[in-house]
């Protein structure tokens, strides 16, 4: 429940840094560099860290939805839907690898 009402506080451009403080309890070089790779994420998906699904009131975490995707065997939808499918598959995979090697503890 708690982590359900940090998430609806995150509105801000610091909401990479705020996911990262809520998922350690604390700053250290860890919260930077699982900041960074949310940005990441926010930059290929086109989301933000945390956002409301569509004609729900569930707040969805970008790094948990990715994941989910990504252990399905279907990253691609992750992408950000602006770029119309005009982007390579593999280059889309090392994203999102590089993202797990920032953002897991």
């Amino acid at each position: 429940m708690t982590r359900i009402l940090f998430q609806h506080l995150l509105q801000e451009p610091w909401d990479a840094l705020l996911l990262s403080i809520f998922q350690y309890g604390k700053t250290t070089e860890k919260t930077d560099v699982f900041s960074y790779g949310v940005v990441v994420l926010e930059v290929a998906c086109g989301r933000r860290p945390i956002q409301r699904e569509p004609n729900s009131q569930k707040m969805v975490n970008l790094v948990d939805w990715v994941w989910g995707l990504h252990s399905k065997g279907r990253i691609t939808e992750a992408a950000d839907k602006r770029l119309n499918g005009d982007f390579k598959e593999e280059e889309m995979r090392k994203i999102v690898a590089c993202r797990f090697e920032l953002c897991t503890p």
